[in-house]
């Protein structure tokens, strides 16, 4: 029996070490509108390379009071994308429940991105997701999500201040 996932941010990936399962930096491939990029995730387990998981991501920006900021919204609202990621749940034989799951795999995705040194100013990173979605998937107690008013979720976030210096993970 494996324990839930837990990934913790490490130099350029994400680590869950009681499961030994290692997610790394996407490879960055152009995609068709409406979304600017697809991430092409790697996830390793016990060392050798396992799985793979392709999502959707768009690129935009936000302008605060005093400075900009970019934002990676990655896409796992679709069925395909929901399905893909159960895959890799079944693939790694993790026997949590989907929307857990689902989370934790989110959080691994976006803090692969915490130790980014390379930025000129803040970036997010955002994994959403949909409700209806997910109950057509068979994910099931969704009661808890917080909905945004496009009706979308947010299941994970990270944020990499300028040059590096993360402190925000949730």
């Amino acid at each position: 029996m494996s324990a839930p996932l837990h990934f913790q941010p490490q130099l350029g990936s994400a680590v869950d070490e009681e499961n030994r399962i290692a997610i790394y930096r996407p490879r960055l491939v152009p995609a068709e509108a409406p979304y600017d990029i697809e991430y092409q995730y790697l996830i390793f387990k016990n060392d050798k390379r396992f799985e793979g998981i392709a999502l959707f991501v768009t690129d935009s920006w936000a302008q605060g009071r005093n400075s900009s900021e970019q934002i990676f919204v990655i896409d796992l609202s679709t069925a395909q994308a929901i399905d893909s990621a159960l895959d890799v749940k079944s693939s790694l034989g993790l026997m949590e429940d989907d929307l857990t799951f689902l989370r934790e795999l989110s959080r691994g995705l976006v803090a692969v991105f915490q130790s980014r040194t390379d930025n000129a100013h803040v970036v997010r990173y955002i994994v959403v997701t949909s409700v209806e979605q997910l109950v057509a998937r068979g994910v099931r107690d969704t009661s808890q999500l917080e909905v945004l008013g496009d009706g979308r979720v947010i299941l994970a976030q990270a944020v990499v201040p300028p040059n590096g210096s993360a402190d925000e993970y949730v």
